[in-house]
């Protein structure tokens, strides 16, 4: 498997595939072909091989099945769909999952408490331009308002924007791995982001992670 080479979602949508394969053939080796970036949310049953991966590498393997632009292509179907058509597998569950290392989760707690009542998480950015809501310094200035901590995870010159405030916790200025933005993440009563990296991750920790607030 072949994705974009930035692609965290495209990894992300083909976890329903790479099981129905591992369910028709539980003996075969899976490997996901991906950059370094983007091999948080790989599927634990693969092993990975860094993107692009030399023409001779991919000869040794047995076969290789090559996802780019499915989703580009089928423009009906849902993104899960269109990788699995792509290798026969039809009508896949849309539900995605990905488990943090609740050793770094309770790490980040501990470092990072909660400073109000309620913690929002925001990704001010994404890699295209057309993704980006123009007036996102205006919505943290409200939420600060509101009395709302928000947590920044992608951009080191927002606080300069809406001005300094305890309430706002900046990831990119605290240097954060991807790792630990995605640990805290789960510790976000609400994720706010463009359709990027952060909202994939915010919809895969839905289903695998009790509320803050069933957390206590």
């Amino acid at each position: 498997d072949q994705p974009r080479s930035r692609g965290l979602g495209d990894v992300y949508k083909r976890q329903p595939l790479i099981e129905a394969i591992q369910a028709e053939w539980p003996e075969v080796k899976l490997e996901v072909c991906c950059s370094n970036r983007s091999r948080l949310p790989v599927h634990p049953i693969c092993s990975h091989l860094s993107y692009p991966a030399p023409h001779s590498e991919l000869l040794k393997r047995d076969a290789v099945l090559n996802l780019t632009n499915s989703v580009e292509e089928e423009h009906d179907l849902h993104a899960v769909h269109a990788f699995g058509a792509k290798a026969g597998f039809y009508d896949l569950p849309l539900r995605l999952k990905y488990q943090n290392d609740k050793a770094l989760v309770g790490d980040m707690l501990i470092r990072y408490p909660k400073r109000a009542k309620v913690r929002i998480g925001l990704q001010m950015k994404a890699s295209s331009k057309i993704r980006i809501y123009p007036y996102m310094s205006a919505v943290i200035a409200g939420l600060i308002e509101k009395g709302v901590e928000v947590v920044l995870f992608d951009d080191p010159e927002a606080t300069s924007v809406i001005g300094k405030s305890d309430l706002v916790l900046n990831g990119s200025m605290e240097k954060w791995t991807l790792e630990e933005s995605v640990a805290l993440l789960e510790s976000c009563d609400l994720i706010i982001a463009p359709d990027s990296a952060f909202i994939h991750f915010g919809c895969c920790l839905l289903y695998t992670s009790p509320s803050p607030r069933d957390r206590g």
